[in-house]
Parts: C-alpha cells; structure tokens; sequence
C-alpha cells in the first residue's frame, strides 16, 4: 500500500463531483417562508423539502391538505404552487 500513487483517483472525484453538482445545488438549504407559514402547521415542513411529486401528486396533497382544514388563500395557493413545480417536482 505504501508509495501508491493517487493521481488515478483525483479525475475519478472530480468527474462524480461534477456530475452530483446539479443535484447538490437543486437541494434548497434554506426555508421558504410560505412553505414553513402553510405546510408547516401540522406537520414538519421538512417533509415538502424531501419530497418529489408530479404536479398531479402535489395537486393531489393540496386537496387533502385543504380537505384536513388547511386555510390558504387562492393567491397564497398559487404560490405555493409556483414553488413546488418549481423546486420539488418530480423529474420524469
């Protein structure tokens, strides 16, 4: 083991960094206030942050969500919207 050379691995990294890198950089850090103000009421708004659905799944959760007694607006629901298609959509 000892005097292997490592030069072989550096481009091996470097190519798996840069193909993860749009990945790490699709992943949001940071809270989105709507998100937190609306889906974290009664739940963890973690859980949107995780997740990855069709428009048709996150249309589907918005239903259920109101249906469970969820009070937002039409604006507000559009706009959250726009951030779920937007940021947690699942790619097909």
């Amino acid at each position: 083991m000892h005097g292997r050379s490592f030069r072989g691995i550096f481009p091996g990294a470097l190519l798996l960094l840069l193909l993860t890198m749009p990945l790490l950089l699709s992943c949001r850090q940071e809270s989105i206030p709507l998100i937190e103000e609306k889906c974290g009421t009664c739940h963890s708004a973690s859980i949107v942050y995780e997740t990855r659905r069709s428009e048709a799944g996150w249309r589907q959760i918005m239903h259920g969500m109101k249906v469970r007694g969820l009070v937002i607006s039409e604006e507000e629901e559009q706009r959250v919207f726009d951030i779920l298609l937007t940021d947690f959509v699942l790619e097909q």
